[in-house]
């Protein structure tokens, strides 16, 4: 339980990564009989609201501000930060929080300049490699900035950082499964027929899908001639389900198309290999759950930071980096092939994964806070 730090406030701005993390460490918090609160901002900031709630955790909705982009924009976005900046003030005087936690993106902007201007010790996190530009400028004002691994461009802050890991969803930190357990629970919850004896391939791009992944993966499976020896299951993302549903209908061998699911953990438990972005969330997931996987940043991510964080994976040995202007089907298809065929060395280097784990960040982020107070 913390000593000083009895009441918090967490600004989530943006999408799932700055989000679930953020709802992780309130979790853990109101867990050790903290009191805590969540200012949503952003597009999702509805949704994200309501997956809070059916936690137990409270949140609030601030208005939402487009990305500065061009003169225009920024000069707007300096006028609508003024107005956030009052509006964060006074929720700032009705939760009276001992400290405010900002994890990362534009959105956190004012309420974080409102802590500042209110005294209100101020911390950041930051879910990459490359931390961003809001939480680099945003450093000038805090006492800490954690970050979920090594930073490559620490010269550009402001204050001391620690790094922490990236806090993961409290269902993750449950563990893993046994293999065979894991695949009997997935055949239990879906009606599926997978088996110990096939090799299971997990394939998703983030909750927003990945349009690449997507076509070339199904493709690639079903050219292979070892189709006997593989099942797979592929998480879509919101919108892509049809079309790889109807990819996968000449598929020879077991596999599952889903939109999205909370059963992450036994999915990656089951799992021998995965193709997948390299999002800061996902590279803690794959640390944590010791996996093999093939990463794939995606291109257009702000500052590529998600191939700083594939390097930083693929530092401990473990894993395969293809870049989106290498994807596609014949390139997926020598891969499959070679994993196949060397499947036991391949696994066997998945367990070097395990030395970036982190586990403990949520404990870690609200302990160094409070000895910060």
């Amino acid at each position: 339980m913390a000593e000083k730090l009895k009441s918090l406030v967490i600004i989530c701005g943006g999408t799932g990564g700055h989000f679930l993390p953020g709802l992780s460490i309130a979790r853990e918090f109101i867990a050790g009989a903290g009191k805590a609160k969540l200012l949503l901002s952003g597009k999702n900031a509805k949704v994200q609201s309501e997956i809070a709630s059916g936690y137990g955790v409270t949140s609030q909705i601030l208005p939402q501000s487009k990305p500065p982009v061009g003169l225009y924009r920024k000069f707007l976005f300096l006028i609508l930060s003024i107005r956030d900046v009052v509006i964060s003030m006074g929720k700032y005087r009705i939760l009276k929080p001992d400290a405010v936690l900002a994890m990362g993106s534009f959105n956190c902007i004012a309420p974080a300049l409102a802590a500042k201007i209110m005294g209100i010790p101020l911390f950041l996190h930051d879910g990459n490699a490359r931390a961003g530009k809001a939480n680099i400028m945003l450093s000038k004002y805090a006492r800490t900035i954690f970050l979920s691994f090594p930073p490559v461009n620490s010269q550009k802050f402001h204050c001391p950082f620690k790094v922490t890991g990236m806090p993961l969803r409290q269902e993750l930190l449950r563990g893993k499964l046994p293999r065979a357990e894991a695949i009997a629970k997935i055949n239990d919850i879906f009606g599926t027929q997978f088996t110990e004896d096939r090799i299971f391939i997990l394939v998703f791009g983030g909750s927003q899908g990945a349009s690449s992944i997507n076509t070339t993966l199904p493709e690639a499976m079903i050219k292979i001639a070892a189709d006997n020896k593989i099942q797979a299951v592929h998480i879509s993302g919101y919108h892509g389900l049809e079309n790889v549903t109807e990819s996968y209908s000449k598929a020879k061998f077991p596999h599952l198309a889903i939109e999205s699911s909370k059963e992450m953990d036994i999915f990656y438990s089951a799992a021998d290999f995965l193709f997948c972005r390299s999002g800061g969330s996902t590279i803690a997931e794959l640390a944590f759950f010791a996996k093999f996987a093939i990463l794939m940043p995606y291109p257009h991510a702000s500052e590529n930071h998600q191939e700083d964080n594939a390097i930083h994976f693929l530092s401990s040995g473990d894993g395969l980096c293809i870049h989106d202007s290498e994807l596609n089907a014949e390139k997926i298809r020598t891969v499959l092939e070679d994993l196949i065929s060397n499947k036991e060395n391949y696994l066997a280097l998945a367990a070097k994964a395990a030395s970036l784990a982190k586990p403990d960040a949520s404990k870690e982020i609200l302990r160094s806070m409070d000895q910060s107070l």
